[in-house]
């Protein structure tokens, strides 16, 4: 497990730029060598995609909105474990693969990755209908087929409107958590934003209602 190797290495390591102890994104690397994230020398990756972030690893997420969503470097986002769970031990899931797979795909595209990392076990689900060799079904197969597809038609287009295929944004609800937390786990947004719908205040002051377009 690449995060726990990473947290135990750094826990009697004073380098000031190195990870610290959540596998977060040290703070004093972005002040030292934000020159060098600016202009594409430097890249940002990790290996913690999931669905949405766990609250010890949001900065890392914030991050990639700050950096990558606006296409100043290259950035990559390996999955923390396959859409079941697994990655040498299996975590617990509270929707199906095909949901986790969907929305851990928006997640990415949200955040600005220059291209779409897999697991070769959720991978072979589309091709051939199959989790670690056992038949998963055609609607399975169908569903990672669709959202692999999704993803092949918008990343690396997501700091750039004017050669994207479209737009879109993937509501969610509010999540009480961690500041930080809580600004990743916003709605999923692709060159689209969702305006606060004022109609209720507005009719509460006896002022006519617009509505939001």
């Amino acid at each position: 497990n690449n995060t726990n190797n990473s947290s135990n290495n750094n826990k009697n390591n004073t380098n000031p730029n190195r990870h610290n102890p959540n596998n977060n994104p040290n703070p004093n690397a972005r002040p030292t060598y934000a020159d060098l994230f600016r202009r594409g020398v430097f890249g940002w990756f990790h290996t913690s995609s999931e669905i949405e972030p766990r609250p010890a690893e949001a900065d890392k997420f914030l991050t990639f909105l700050d950096y990558c969503k606006l296409g100043q470097t290259v950035c990559y986002a390996e999955p923390w474990a396959s859409a079941w769970g697994d990655h040498g031990q299996r975590d617990p899931r509270w929707c199906s693969p095909p949901q986790w797979e969907y929305w851990r795909v928006l997640s990415d595209l949200h955040l600005g990755v220059s291209n779409e990392a897999l697991y070769g076990s959720d991978l072979q689900v589309a091709l051939a209908g199959t989790y670690e060799h056992v038949p998963v079904g055609a609607d399975y197969q169908q569903a990672f087929n669709d959202t692999f597809a999704w993803a092949d038609r918008y990343v690396g287009y997501g700091a750039r409107p004017d050669r994207s295929p479209g737009a879109w944004i993937a509501f969610r609800g509010s999540i009480s958590g961690p500041p930080a937390y809580n600004a990743v786990v916003s709605d999923y947004e692709f060159h689209m934003q969702r305006v606060i719908d004022k109609a209720a205040a507005a009719a509460a002051a006896g002022l006519p209602a617009v509505p939001v377009l």
